[in-house]
């Protein structure tokens, strides 16, 4: 491992900064001109020498971390409570009425999809937990049972699906 040389150390090896003489022609101007007295090597001569200058940098702005899948849950739940206010004062038609759990049960298997191309295992089994809710409120909406009779079985079926599948994905993933 490189040993890293304190800001001192390294300015006292380099050395002092060399001068410019007056027979040294410049190609180019220098930005700061310093003058000295007379009496320093010509009296009345104007002399001009470089100066080195502190490098300038630049802040860094640090940007908040920003979570992508943080803002689509927010994004998620404001749209829920609207909807589900919306659903509540009847003011939805019935064919929507009928079939929104079918978008939660889409939306939850594209988010297990994901989740598995990611090899995340524990948003796989939240994914598995959201299609389970949404499979049995789309069997109350279709009239199939009560959501009361089929929440938690539907539910434990699909986080046990979740589990075993994060099990092979946990068997696949190097040590």
């Amino acid at each position: 491992m490189r040993r890293l040389r304190p800001r001192r150390n390294r300015q006292q090896e380099q050395g002092p900064i060399p001068e410019v003489s007056d027979e040294e022609e410049l190609a180019f101007e220098p930005l700061v001109h310093v003058t000295r007295t007379p009496g320093d090597n010509e009296p009345g001569a104007e002399v001009r020498r470089r100066i080195r200058l502190p490098r300038v940098t630049q802040p860094q702005i640090a940007l908040p971390n920003f979570r992508f899948g943080l803002l689509l849950l927010v994004v998620v739940l404001i749209g829920g409570g609207i909807f589900g206010v919306l659903l509540n004062q009847g003011r939805i038609r019935d064919d929507v009425e009928a079939w929104w759990p079918l978008v939660l049960v889409i939306g939850a298997l594209g988010w297990m999809l994901v989740a598995l191309i990611q090899r995340q295992g524990t948003s796989f089994l939240g994914a598995a937990a959201v299609t389970g809710i949404g499979l049995s409120l789309l069997m109350e909406t279709q009239d199939i049972a009560e959501v009361q009779e089929t929440l938690i079985g539907v539910m434990l079926v699909m986080v046990g699906l979740g589990i075993v599948i994060r099990g092979f994905l946990l068997r696949q993933q190097t040590v």
